[in-house]
């Protein structure tokens, strides 16, 4: 499969294909058992602890709906980039809007170079993914050493919890140091050879519209599906935990403002990245389709007039109507090709926030 290609390229899914026990399976497919393992890993370090419900203003794992909200993300995310992945293949190996002729198993080899880090650029922000990763990691084990002291109450995973702080700890420095950063960086790779693709499309013009498509984008759709489809569950799932923490504790923190915050930009720049060259793509096709429409009924209008024989006069009419016609429908060709969509995800993402606002500011009084 592609995408499993793709993994491969990676330490962390090289790790995984060493289980041979699931067979021929996707890495999905394990990555889904390992994070299903941990699940029942925590139930059982918090039922030896005692602290599967903890009661007064402390949490307990059953009344810690982010913990379960990052289990559902790593349930989901590897078979969201899988799909991304896939999606983005199929785009280059058979699609309706790019010119046939034009060969673009380059790109390919660019998402390949990409992810076995063969690149300075590739390197530096894998690199950086990771680093990142590990300053959370090593400041949430620092934090929950400490939890009167950072939040005024107790939890299911601090010190004071050895099993549930010490299996956390194995799996958030899995999560945050090798998972989490080897897919944000699959998609980026794919967001930018995407981009690569789309400016050389632009340079050698080999984007064919379509006025008549059915996505309603002269075809162009397909390329910002192909990105963003795939992340709204992961997106709804966030969305999900965040509110969960606001019907459990009554507020919200600062860090899931932020989170917020983080997801509606990283939402905002995986769209505007490709839409931007669609925009110069779509306008400029507009433009050329137009022009043509126009000199054919120029041509079409000077044999009308200076026809003599009546019985083409009715046909060459109906011509120049139905180009009228044609022509607005092109013109009709939106240019920001599912913009209305990211409106609304974007707005869905801010239901938690404000919510909050009216609870506090409103309802409150």
């Amino acid at each position: 499969m592609d995408s499993d290609r793709v993994f491969t390229n990676y330490p962390i899914f090289i790790y995984l294909k060493m289980f041979n026990i699931f067979g021929r399976k996707r890495f999905a497919d394990k990555s889904l058992f390992f994070t299903l393992l941990f699940g029942v890993l925590f139930v059982i370090a918090s039922f030896f602890d005692r602290t599967l419900f903890m009661g007064d203003k402390n949490i307990g794992l059953f009344e810690h709906p982010t913990i379960w909200s990052f289990i559902i993300l790593q349930a989901i995310i590897p078979y969201s980039i899988s799909k991304t992945i896939n999606g983005f293949y199929r785009l280059l190996n058979n699609n309706e809007i790019f010119d046939p002729k034009e060969k673009l198993s380059e790109y390919i080899q660019i998402v390949n170079k990409q992810t076995l880090l063969q690149t300075n650029i590739s390197r530096f922000f894998y690199s950086s993914f990771v680093a990142i990763g590990l300053i959370c990691f090593i400041w949430n084990s620092y934090q929950n050493q400490l939890p009167y002291t950072f939040v005024g109450f107790d939890y299911w995973d601090s010190f004071y919890h050895p099993l549930g702080y010490w299996i956390t700890r194995v799996y958030k420095f899995y999560l945050w140091v090798f998972f989490l950063p080897t897919l944000i960086h699959i998609q980026l790779v794919l967001l930018y050879t995407l981009n690569c693709l789309l400016k050389n499309a632009i340079k050698e013009k080999f984007i064919i519209l379509k006025p008549y498509h059915q996505d309603g984008y002269g075809g162009t759709g397909i390329i910002i599906k192909t990105l963003i489809n795939p992340l709204i569950p992961i997106l709804l799932v966030t969305v999900l935990s965040v509110v969960s923490v606001l019907l459990i504790h009554h507020k919200l923190g600062a860090t899931p403002i932020i989170g917020l915050f983080v997801i509606c930009l990283l939402l905002i720049t995986i769209y505007l990245i490709p839409a931007l060259s669609l925009n110069n793509i779509i306008k400029s096709e507009k433009k050329r389709q137009l022009e043509e429409i126009n000199h054919t009924q120029d041509l079409i209008y000077l044999s009308l007039i200076n026809n003599k024989e009546k019985n083409t006069i009715s046909s060459d009419a109906e011509t120049l109507d139905a180009l009228s016609k044609v022509a607005l429908q092109i013109k009709s060709i939106s240019n920001w090709p599912y913009i209305k969509l990211v409106a609304e995800l974007v707005g869905i993402i801010n239901i938690p926030a404000l919510s909050h606002f009216i609870y506090q500011v409103i309802l409150k009084k």
